[in-house]
């Protein structure tokens, strides 16, 4: 009977670790800095696992990458692990006079198994002045 109350108490300890554990995983944002054709981009990327933030910024912009893997045979079987977050692109240098920065800013789903961008729901995009003029 003690043995059961003990390896009840520390799993519940050890689940509730986990939890703690994957939710701060999810809290932070990673930014990426790209240069595409000689134009600045960065991506920043939050809500999403840290493993693949960069997997998601490279498809977003839709860069070639053979590194992302985009579907797996687990996927096969089990289906996508869907996590939900955000995206903001920030595209500099668009305009030539102030405000020449844009920010677009998407809803990321990503697989968590295979790091595949399955969807991008655009939310908004504004002009910002981040970028003095030439």
């Amino acid at each position: 009977m003690f043995k059961k109350a003990i390896c009840g108490i520390l799993s519940a300890i050890l689940i509730t670790s986990l939890v703690g554990l994957s939710v701060s995983a999810n809290s932070d944002s990673s930014s990426f800095e790209f240069e595409i054709n000689g134009e600045e981009h960065t991506v920043t990327v939050e809500g999403i696992p840290e493993e693949f933030r960069e997997a998601i910024a490279i498809q977003l912009l839709g860069l070639d990458d053979d590194s992302v893997q985009t579907y797996s045979w687990l996927c096969k079987v089990l289906g996508h692990n869907e996590d939900v977050g955000t995206a903001t692109h920030t595209a500099h240098k668009e305009r030539a006079s102030d405000p020449r920065c844009t920010v677009y800013t998407y809803q990321v789903t990503m697989c968590s198994r295979c790091s595949a961008l399955l969807d991008e729901q655009f939310v908004s995009a504004k002009y910002i002045s981040c970028c003095p003029e030439d």
